[in-house]
């Protein structure tokens, strides 16, 4: 989580939305709910967007 986190660095909103999802998550073998952000995508779309937007960027570097 920590180095995803350093990739979203200044967005706060994001870095809050994601610890958030990090938290609530109960699969162990997942770094949070995708499902779940796609749910939010509903009330705060611009929101998830740059998360998804993040999201991919650290698929990008880690693999």
């Amino acid at each position: 989580m920590k180095k995803f986190l350093e990739i979203v660095d200044r967005d706060e909103e994001v870095r809050e939305l994601f610890i958030r999802l990090f938290e609530e998550n109960r699969d162990p073998e997942r770094l949070f709910d995708l499902g779940r952000l796609q749910e939010l995508g509903q009330a705060r779309p611009d929101l998830v967007e740059r998360a998804t937007r993040y999201y991919s960027q650290f698929r990008r570097y880690s693999m």
